[in-house]
């Protein structure tokens, strides 16, 4: 214990908050030492690296960020996704479908911009009052809540508090992209994109269009320096796909697998080259 009976920095490797009668907030942890912090005390028979209850005074609310990060790793993962203006939203079609079947996601809070919907209407026919869920699935899914992001920018991805994991935006709109590198949160879309970036989530957003200009160029350089992976709507071609929905089914299986949600081995590359490549190849 260092002067004035302060303890070394202490760094939760689980933490669980909930309130005291006092308005003190009780953190349960496995604790190790780091340089002294003047905020954390607790009475010296507890100093050693150990699971103990510290109670520190000065904060007035629990860590439901820490919370909430726990309850992520422990259930299913709840993400969020975005339609915006840019040609390719049957890819949002198979990327959603594919949240939808995997048992490891939970929930999928879907956001689709005004001009999304203008190219969902054209892509898929119908119209652009057509509820978007039925358009990309083909019906409804318990897994999937929609909302409108210009009528309802308060939705619940607009809130640091809501424990969600990360977002993918499919098709990604190069002006979506500038307003999301600019700070400019007028929209849902903007706003859950904005919290992700200051929260320290996955923001994964697959433009489309080509070629860029020094202007799109420098907003992917500032929103990837802010946090954000741009990954570009970009198929491969190695394994000789040989229409475009298969096309469409590797992209979404490589996209997934980035964010952690393996789908297939079937894309994987090894020597000679991979299970798609040797049989599509193979029926030449």
């Amino acid at each position: 214990m260092s002067a004035g009976g302060v303890l070394p920095r202490l760094e939760p490797a689980r933490v669980a908050a909930e309130w005291e009668p006092a308005g003190a907030t009780t953190v349960r942890a496995i604790f190790a030492p780091h340089p002294p912090h003047p905020r954390a005390v607790t009475q010296p028979s507890e100093h050693r690296q150990s699971a103990r209850t510290v109670h520190i005074g000065v904060y007035h609310r629990p860590n439901r960020a820490l919370r909430q990060r726990e309850v992520c790793a422990m259930e299913q993962r709840r993400l969020a996704m975005a339609v915006t203006g840019a040609g390719g939203t049957r890819m949002a079609r198979y990327v959603l479908s594919a949240l939808v079947r995997d048992d490891r996601v939970g929930h999928v809070d879907l956001m689709v911009s005004a001009n999304g919907r203008k190219l969902l209407a054209h892509e898929f026919g119908g119209a652009e009052t057509d509820d978007p869920v039925s358009t990309l699935l083909g019906g409804q899914s318990p897994k999937v809540a929609c909302w409108d992001p210009d009528r309802e920018p308060a939705g619940p991805p607009s809130s640091g508090s809501y424990p969600f994991w990360g977002m993918v935006v499919v098709p990604c709109a190069l002006g979506a992209l500038a307003r999301i590198a600019q700070g400019q949160a007028n929209t849902l879309i903007e706003r859950a994109a904005d919290v992700c970036l200051k929260e320290r989530h996955r923001l994964v957003l697959c433009v489309r269009e080509t070629p860029f200009n020094l202007i799109h160029l420098r907003n992917m350089t500032q929103v990837t320096e802010a946090g954000a992976v741009v990954y570009p709507m970009i198929p491969t071609y190695y394994n000789v796909p040989q229409t475009v929905d298969q096309m469409f089914e590797e992209f979404t299986a490589r996209l997934l697998g980035f964010l952690g949600l393996d789908q297939t081995d079937y894309y994987v590359w090894d020597v000679p080259g991979t299970a798609a490549h040797r049989e599509r190849v193979g029926q030449r």
